[in-house]
């Protein structure tokens, strides 16, 4: 026979909340930032500025989406910088992953002449 284990639930839902939101991860396309000899890409540049998601609207995406299949790419919001090489896309998009995170979020930047560096994966729909 199998214990059962009582915990509080503020410590369960704090558990919750720290694998919830784990910090973004910056994506560069390779002309807005090239990768140099030694493999290391630059730096980013500060005149871009990172805007996250508010934690509530964070939660509600992952809600709205739970049934997603593993590697599903999601589109949140797609910012456009004016800068003096060009304007350059950010794409905030979610990516569902498994353990220990159901979904991370990634900023992504590219140039708008180039192709992303994490693309959308669209399902081809076919009409009789």
């Amino acid at each position: 026979m199998n214990q059962i284990v009582w915990r509080p639930a503020k410590e369960v839902l704090d558990e919750e909340d720290a694998f919830a939101f784990q910090s973004p991860i910056c994506v560069y396309g390779s002309v807005l930032y090239p990768i140099h000899k030694e493999g290391e890409v630059q730096p980013p540049t500060p005149l871009i500025d990172v805007k996250d998601l508010p934690v509530t609207q964070w939660r509600k995406e992952q809600e709205y989406r739970r049934n997603a299949p593993l590697g599903a790419r999601i589109l949140l919001r797609r910012r456009i910088h004016e800068l003096a090489k060009g304007d350059v896309i950010q794409d905030t998009m979610m990516v569902r992953v498994n353990e220990p995170y159901e979904w991370e979020m990634y900023h992504v930047f590219y140039f708008e002449h180039e192709p992303s560096p994490l693309p959308l994966h669209t399902k081809k729909r076919k009409f009789t």
